[in-house]
């Protein structure tokens, strides 16, 4: 049973199908609180997978980001469907409950899964169309209270923003339009920017626990997972160019990365993780629909994604967690 739980072998996919799922079901209880099961939002489901929380209506709840305790989420809810604005950045129990919004204000605030909340600041890093409706980079205290303009320009929407271990620079992704985006980086006490990539699309990075690469996808045969020194030099790619892989986050130690892919064979989206040097995957959830946008806990135990049971990733998702690998 414990080595079926591992999800490291092609045995899990060629034992006998009534005891895996038996096998799933038992996680699936394992991995809820009896809090969870409790409340309407606390479902689990057969790969182990249990709801935190559930947007109201249409409304989406998106990329969740640990507390540097692991206590709590940051995520965004689009209140008017799937990636359509306006949105507010909320709070949720890590383990399930209701949401405490910090700013919704009418505007698009959206933060970014993985390092969008930043341990050594204990501020958090989001964008937003405030200022005249251009998107810019802000910081914040966790409770939405001294909000920091990071950048201001006109041009390119800036977004997508994760802090560096230390709090001194941010990340973020310049975007022109769906077929044209860059990877910069800004000291988050502001400053002009600078260029890490000028490739014709590259999006949402993410840096590592050491400060020493950051992350992010870019589109080539299709979506793929690379990394990169700070400075922009020393490319490396993580996985292959036609699994269509994105939404990349590190593990607490750095050895790991967590993705969203199709594998390039299916419809719809899992979870996998793979080393932080590339190599063979794991799968870490198993339903037919879509999971996206990952992020580890700080301590180590759990996974938090968005998930919708539509494949194309473009319906209302919410928020689940896993226990890692």
């Amino acid at each position: 049973f414990t080595y079926t739980l591992s999800h490291d072998s092609p045995t899990l996919y060629s034992m006998d199908w009534k005891f895996r799922d038996a096998a799933l079901l038992a996680l699936s209880a394992l991995g809820c609180s009896d809090s969870m099961r409790m409340e309407g939002a606390g479902m689990c489901r057969q790969d182990g997978a249990c709801r935190v929380y559930a947007a109201a209506g249409t409304e989406s709840a998106q990329n969740p980001c640990y507390a540097p305790d692991s206590s709590r989420i940051l995520i965004t809810v689009w209140h008017g469907g799937y990636n359509a604005g306006p949105a507010g950045l909320y709070i949720v129990p890590a383990a399930g409950g209701a949401a405490a919004p910090i700013l919704n204000d009418g505007h698009s605030n959206v933060n970014l899964p993985g390092t969008s909340w930043n341990a050594r600041s204990n501020r958090i890093t989001f964008s937003s169309d405030r200022a005249g409706g251009n998107e810019e980079i802000y910081t914040g205290k966790p409770d939405g209270t001294d909000i920091f303009q990071v950048t201001s320009h006109m041009g390119n929407n800036f977004f997508e923003p994760s802090f560096s271990p230390d709090g001194s620079e941010i990340a973020f992704e310049s975007n022109a339009g769906t077929s044209s985006a860059e990877i910069w980086k800004v000291r988050s006490n502001g400053g002009g920017p600078s260029l890490l990539t000028s490739a014709s699309n590259d999006r949402q990075p993410n840096w590592s626990p050491d400060g020493s690469r950051i992350l992010f996808q870019r589109l080539a045969m299709d979506w793929a997972i690379y990394t990169i020194k700070p400075d922009g030099s020393e490319l490396a790619p993580i996985t292959p160019p036609q699994d269509s892989s994105t939404d990349a986050s590190f593990s607490p130690d750095g050895k790991r990365i967590v993705y969203s892919t199709n594998g390039g064979r299916r419809s719809g989206a899992n979870l996998f993780v793979v080393s932080a040097d590339g190599g063979m995957p794991r799968r870490v959830t198993d339903q037919p629909g879509y999971d996206g946008a990952p992020t580890w806990s700080p301590d180590g135990r759990w996974i938090a994604f968005e998930s919708s049971p539509d494949p194309s990733g473009t319906a209302s998702t919410s928020i689940w967690r896993i226990t890692a690998p």
